[in-house]
């Protein structure tokens, strides 16, 4: 579903047919929380994390997060990023290492210390135990129609901020994460300070994500619409 229902509505369609949503295709064990999600909890774990996890490129948004993300780690210390994925090219690699060394510098501030560089993420534990210690995914992708690890995310109750992109504004609907206007660096920096700022809305957010991915995206759920769909097709 790489299209909102909102333009297929502006298609004009004059034909019966369905939308059918994708499911999450990895089915974590959800006994082990993220933190936003665990009711034993007695207080909030600092520092917060910020994670950034995907291709690490700039059409998916990494020189975008960095900039949103810089001026809140330099005016917080309660705050940590951590970045995991694979650089796509030496040159964006090499670029912003240059731009976080030249910041450090003028800022007096070393940055490399407060963001954490994971490299490729392998293996379902591995990514679990990624989200699971991670307070909000930061996703500024320009060119995702319908990303799995926003799902991901949301299952296992990490708070999604992520710009308005394919279907992201479907999956992030009715209190499930936060969607950004395109490449508005300036609203994907307030919208991850608000949260970070707000433990009850960033716990409200995680656990709406998780029962909208349960009630609408979950492997089960998609069996039975897709059943629906053929019969509604007699």
């Amino acid at each position: 579903m790489a299209r909102t229902k909102k333009e297929y509505s502006c298609l004009n369609i004059t034909c019966k047919y369905h939308i059918l949503p994708n499911f999450n295709f990895f089915e974590f064990d959800t006994s082990v929380l993220n933190r936003n999600l665990d009711a034993d909890r007695s207080d909030i774990v600092k520092p917060l994390n910020v994670l950034f996890f995907s291709n690490l490129r700039k059409g998916k948004g990494i020189f975008d997060f960095y900039i949103a993300i810089r001026n809140i780690i330099k005016n917080r210390e309660d705050v940590s990023v951590t970045i995991a994925g694979p650089w796509s090219s030496e040159r964006d690699e090499k670029e912003l290492m240059t731009q976080i060394k030249n910041d450090s510098i003028e800022l007096g501030l070393d940055l490399m210390q407060k963001i954490n560089f994971l490299g490729p993420i392998k293996g379902d534990v591995s990514k679990l135990n990624l989200y699971k210690n991670s307070d909000v995914f930061v996703f500024p992708s320009y060119i995702d129609t319908f990303p799995l690890v926003v799902l991901e995310a949301m299952e296992l109750g990490v708070p999604v901020i992520a710009y308005e992109q394919g279907a992201i504004v479907d999956m992030l609907s009715q209190g499930s994460g936060v969607v950004v206007e395109k490449g508005n660096i300036n609203m994907l920096e307030a919208s991850i300070e608000s949260l970070l700022e707000s433990d009850s809305t960033r716990v409200a957010t995680a656990k709406s994500a998780a029962g909208r991915v349960k009630n609408l995206y979950s492997r089960d759920n998609y069996k039975l619409n897709f059943l629906k769909m053929f019969k509604g097709c007699k």
